[in-house]
């Protein structure tokens, strides 16, 4: 991180995070920063990705917001990309006691499309990914086009680069996913694209929230119930 940058950086996460959640992130990327110069991390940097290295795509690693060109009022509270894991993934699809055949499934925040690819491993009717990056979604769709998994039940995807607070949902049964994309005021904003949708089209709408940092807005909603939890994630449903 160039010093140069660093108060704004830091003004960036206090907009999006607050003074306490700040301090958090600092100590988080302190924790981080000196991890990556221990023997583990440096062999963590240079660690080839299972996954990528079986299906040929491009899905590992973090991208810090800042590296990103995005041109977004809310580009200052974004946060940084990075991969799902798979075993909370699948997890919580497990945990849904629903026809997966009927649902669309949406990823807000997709970036290189990690998460589509593995949703692909379940009969969805549609999956779509929603990225503000158009870096990011060129690289998913990248991947979408080469991945070839051995699970894979459906390849109707679709990666939209547009802005999860606007994006227009779709019609019919929904399961949203949704892995720490964005700090509390966007996701407030979010919520509230979802509530406007459902009340204007009433349908079934599940959001799987993996890595729960920001609930507050989900504890606000009047429409939108927590109806299982993990210690990765916690599952929402439209209740309006």
């Amino acid at each position: 991180m160039a010093l140069s940058s660093l108060p704004r950086k830091i003004a960036r996460v206090l907009r999006r995070d607050g003074f306490f959640g700040t301090l958090q992130v600092i100590a988080k990327n302190l924790v981080h920063e000196l991890h990556k110069h221990t023997p583990t991390g440096r062999a963590a940097r240079n660690r080839v990705d299972p996954f990528d290295a079986k299906y040929g795509t491009d899905t590992w690693g973090q991208v810090e917001a800042g590296e990103l060109n995005v041109d977004s009022e809310f580009y200052d509270l974004a946060t940084r990309y990075e991969a799902s894991w798979s075993g909370p993934f699948h997890r919580a699809m497990s945990s849904l006691a629903l026809s997966f055949a009927e649902l669309t499934f949406i990823d807000l925040g997709s970036g290189k499309g990690r998460t589509l690819l593995m949703a692909s491993d379940y009969p969805f009717k549609r999956i779509v990914g929603v990225e503000f990056s158009q870096a990011l979604c060129d690289i998913a769709r990248n991947n979408v086009e080469i991945y070839r998994g051995e699970a894979q039940k459906t390849d109707a995807f679709e990666v939209v680069c547009d802005d999860a607070t606007r994006f227009p949902l779709p019609d019919g049964p929904l399961l949203i996913y949704m892995y720490h994309p964005f700090g509390d005021q966007v996701m407030r904003r979010v919520i509230e694209n979802i509530e406007r949708s459902a009340a204007e089209n009433p349908r079934p709408i599940r959001i799987v929230y993996m890595n729960p940092v920001h609930q507050g807005g989900y504890r606000d909603s009047k429409v939108l119930r927590e109806v299982a939890e993990d210690p990765h994630f916690k599952v929402y449903q439209y209740v309006g």
